[in-house]
């Protein structure tokens, strides 16, 4: 699969509402995608459950950064394995009104992966997957991520959507060295 370029705008822009810059991420096909970054990556299911297999351990929410807004929550999260090791970086937009009122404050609380949420509660949804891409890290990167130097990261752009095409999600998702 290669990147949709008509989308990149939406994740860019989304990065930017959360001081993040993807200037330097660069599509490429997932299939060129390194191992072990192409096994958590390249899938069409949810990345918490994917995490929580290959650490074979629970995902834990970290929110670096929180914008609430009507009816979308953005958020800029690190997801950590029980010890606190670091398993990924992100930024979400989660669209709120696409939550029933038992599910909407937990999402809201910002204390749980969305991931593990949507698995929880068994709502049904789908991966649209934009594409993936390789990044060089910058300062920003490299404090997020507790690196010395930069490095060549791998992620995926995805939307997670009902079966019904309506969006829950936007998702930059960038997996540690």
């Amino acid at each position: 699969m290669t990147t949709k370029m008509s989308t990149l705008p939406i994740f860019t822009t989304l990065a930017t509402q959360l001081d993040l810059d993807l200037s330097a991420m660069r599509a490429i096909p997932g299939h060129t995608m390194p191992r072990p970054y192409r096994d958590l990556l390249v899938h069409e299911g949810d990345m918490t459950q994917r995490l929580e297999q290959h650490y074979r351990d629970a995902i834990l929410l970290k929110p670096l950064q929180v914008i609430r807004e009507p009816h979308q929550l953005l958020r800029k999260v690190v997801l950590t394995n029980s010890n606190g090791h670091l398993v990924e970086f992100g930024v979400i937009r989660i669209f709120l009104d696409a939550f029933d009122d038992e599910v909407r404050p937990l999402v809201e609380s910002c204390r749980y992966p969305l991931g593990g949420l949507l698995a929880r509660f068994s709502i049904p949804r789908r991966s649209d997957l934009q594409g993936f891409f390789r990044i060089e890290s910058d300062t920003t990167l490299n404090q997020i991520m507790g690196l010395d130097h930069t490095t060549t990261l791998y992620g995926r752009l995805n939307r997670l959507a009902t079966d019904a095409d309506r969006t829950l999600a936007e998702v930059v998702e960038i997996l540690p060295p």
